[in-house]
């Protein structure tokens, strides 16, 4: 069996544990039990309903992402941008940001905070130094989950 898009393999043992004996030479399709597999994680995602970091609250992909994962009550999105960026494309894909928090790395009282906890953690890194890196957006994601204020991060690969 190929979960996801034929990305990951599931060796029988799983697939029996997951779908039952009965799932594996029957007629239910390799769709069918993806598609009950992402919905029983999507509903274990709404019982924990988490904080999730979003670094590129700039990307509308990002924000549509932030906005349907609130509105599906599956997580809590903290989307990292320019308020006024993030704004905008929200504005310009027809969505609210109503009830999701956004954001600014640069201009935000736990910058300096952050980059004293990582200039602590690596000997090598001045705290300015450290405070320029966790600047970025995807660093201060990372911060966030170091510092407990987030319990998980989603980035692209263009981070």
């Amino acid at each position: 069996m190929i979960l996801i898009q034929k990305l990951v393999p599931i060796p029988d043992h799983v697939e029996d544990k997951l779908f039952g004996d009965h799932a594996r030479g029957s007629s239910y399709s390799h769709t069918v039990r993806s598609m009950d597999l992402i919905d029983r994680l999507f509903d274990n995602a709404r019982r924990r309903y988490r904080k999730i970091v979003l670094p590129e609250g700039e990307d509308a992909r990002i924000v549509a992402a932030a906005v349907r994962l609130k509105n599906e009550k599956i997580a809590q999105p903290i989307l990292i941008g320019a308020a006024d960026a993030t704004a905008r494309i929200a504005a310009d894909i027809g969505v609210s940001l109503d009830g999701i928090a956004v954001v600014d790395s640069r201009n935000n009282p736990r910058l300096s905070a952050y980059g004293a906890a990582l200039a602590a953690a690596r000997s090598s890194m001045t705290p300015a130094m450290a405070t320029r890196l966790v600047a970025k957006p995807l660093y201060f994601g990372g911060m966030m989950l170091r510092q407990g204020d987030a319990d998980a991060m989603v980035a692209d690969r263009k981070s």
